[in-house]
């Protein structure tokens, strides 16, 4: 997201189906830059490369 328009900069897929629903969890930042988020099925990392 691009914070000062509001325009979405990026997509990304990590799963489909009730198993990677996040129920509304957080987005997690870590360090590297990595978003962590919480699923019914575990965890989710997204990362560029």
């Amino acid at each position: 997201m691009d914070f000062r328009t509001g325009e979405r900069r990026w997509r990304q897929l990590t799963g489909t189906g009730p198993l990677y629903d996040n129920n509304w969890a957080p987005i997690t930042l870590g360090p590297d830059g990595t978003a962590y988020v919480g699923v019914f099925n575990g965890i989710v990392a997204v990362r560029d490369r």
